[in-house]
């Protein structure tokens, strides 16, 4: 997948009959990073819009802003009610 047909995905209206549901990719952990991110994608169809079991999970990532690591820590800190500290990870 080039990285334009990567691009035209993130905005693709994706039904849910049609998302691929994450837990049926299977990975060879024994082959190069690159490889298995050329399967997952080739696996997954659109990295953008997949299932997870019975949920429907949409990907989308801000110009600017928190990083993902960040997002994960302060909503994971929120829950147990602490302030969160990325730098202690």
């Amino acid at each position: 997948m080039t990285r334009d047909q990567l691009f035209q995905l993130k905005d693709k209206a994706a039904f849910v009959s049609e998302r691929v549901d994450i837990e049926a990719v299977n990975m060879d952990q024994a082959m190069p990073a690159a490889w298995r991110a050329e399967e997952y994608l080739r696996q997954i169809g659109n990295p953008y819009a997949f299932k997870c079991g019975e949920i429907s999970v949409n990907v989308c990532f801000a110009e600017s802003g928190r990083t993902f690591r960040e997002a994960l820590v302060s909503c994971f800190a929120a829950s147990l009610g602490k302030k969160a500290n990325i730098d202690s990870l």
